[in-house]
Parts: C-alpha cells; structure tokens; sequence
C-alpha cells in the first residue's frame, strides 16, 4: 500500500515540477519577446529620427536658398537705385528692398528654429544611438542566457513526461482515467492528501468510509465534491512503524 501511495505522491509532484518549469519556460518567454520588441521599438524610434533629421536638412538648405534668391534681388534692385528718375520710383524701389529683406529676416528665422530643431533631433538620436548599444549587449548575452535556461527546461519537461508515463502505466486503466480527468479540471492538481479527514483540495469534510478505503488503498478513491484522487499520510505514517 505504502508503495502505491509513494508513486502517486510522485506522480504529483512530478507533474507540479513540470507545471513550475512550464511557467518559468513561459516567463522568460515572455522576458526575452519584451527584450527583442524594445529593440525593435528603439531602432525604428531610431530610423525615424534618422528620417526626420534628413528632412530637417532638406527643409534648411531650401530655407538657405530662399535667402540667397531673396539677397539676389535685393543686390538688383539696390543696382537698381541709380537709375531711378523720379524720386516716386526711388521710394518705390526702397520699399520693395524692404519688403524682400523682411521676408528674408522671415526665412532667416526659420533657419534658425530649424537649426534648434536639428540639436535636439542629435541629442534624440545620441541617447538613442547609447540605448541601441547598451541593448545589443542585453541582447546578446541575457536572450542567449534565458534560451540556455528554456532549453535545459524543456529537456527536463521531456524527461518528467517520460517519468509520468512510467508511472502512470504501473497503475490501472480506472486510475489513469480518473487521474487525467483530475488533471484537465484542476490544471495539474490531480493528487491530493487527507489531512484531519479533510480533503486538501476543496478543504471539505470526508466520510469515515472514504478515509478508511483510502487507507486501504485496495481501489482509487475519488473526493466526491470535487473530483480529485485522495491519499493519506495515515497509511505512509503506519507503515512506517511496521
């Protein structure tokens, strides 16, 4: 009887062993998707800074040749001024150089907050560029370390399947099926222990009949409120004193 018991303790406990390893494989699973979507993220934050920065040096040289277009036609119309005849045509042309040069203060302004726009797209793209570097490193060393880890789990899950079947196989048809049953309703918890005629998987009160057949181990026992396999220490703790 002791024995029989001892392997469905097993049986248990080797399935909580692969329920833990299951979690943790998803875990860093989960750690290593987090990992690699950051990168992703911060290299396209990167690439569009890169873009906009393009841009930005794009809008600044057309912003310089507006300026040079702008000087151009003022040098003309300041040529312009010696040839004039009528001091109407003086004032004209004076107010039209000035109407150019206030359009180009317009422009030369802009060039500079494009150029403040352009500071602060480096430092965007310095700090990134920093990110980018620190995270390769994350990368390459913690990813390949967590990929050790869930493979070494995963072998250990394929050998505690191995396990479980060994186990499994040394008990009857109406065991296995109680207990894959057990197994699918509870996720894993299919083996439970009496404790003080309690059944420690719903925690409600047994029959003395349930107990006794439980001790005496001679058919499984299923706790009839919810379903799970009940064992009892009782029986390891007597024959242990045998």
């Amino acid at each position: 009887m002791k024995k029989q018991i001892m392997i469905m303790k097993e049986l248990q406990l080797n399935d909580n062993k692969i329920s833990i390893l299951t979690k943790e494989i998803n875990k860093l699973t989960t750690e290593i998707s987090n990992l690699k979507n950051e990168f992703e993220r911060k290299t396209n934050d990167f690439q569009q800074k890169e873009e906009e920065k393009k841009d930005s040096i794009k809008e600044r040289h057309q912003l310089e040749l507006d300026v040079d277009v702008f000087d151009n036609k003022i040098i003309k119309l300041k040529d312009q001024q010696f040839n004039v005849k009528t001091n109407k045509e003086y004032t004209s042309l004076l107010e039209e150089v000035d109407n150019y040069n206030e359009e180009k203060n317009h422009v030369e302004d802009a060039i500079l907050a494009k150029m403040e726009q352009l500071d602060e797209i480096e430092q965007v793209l310095k700090k990134l560029k920093n990110e980018l570097v620190e995270d390769e490193k994350i990368l390459s060393t913690d990813v390949v370390d967590k990929e050790k880890e869930i493979k070494l789990s995963q072998e250990e899950i394929t050998r505690l399947e191995d396990r479980k079947k060994v186990l499994l196989d040394s008990f009857k048809q109406d065991f296995k099926a109680s207990y894959n049953a057990a197994f699918k309703k509870y996720k894993g918890e299919a083996v439970v222990l009496i404790k003080k005629q309690i059944c420690q998987g719903c925690f409600m009160t047994l029959p003395p009949q349930i107990i006794n057949e439980v001790l005496m181990g001679e058919k499984v026992i299923i706790c009839e409120n919810c379903g799970r396999i009940l064992i009892s220490d009782f029986a390891l703790e007597e024959d242990e004193t045998k």
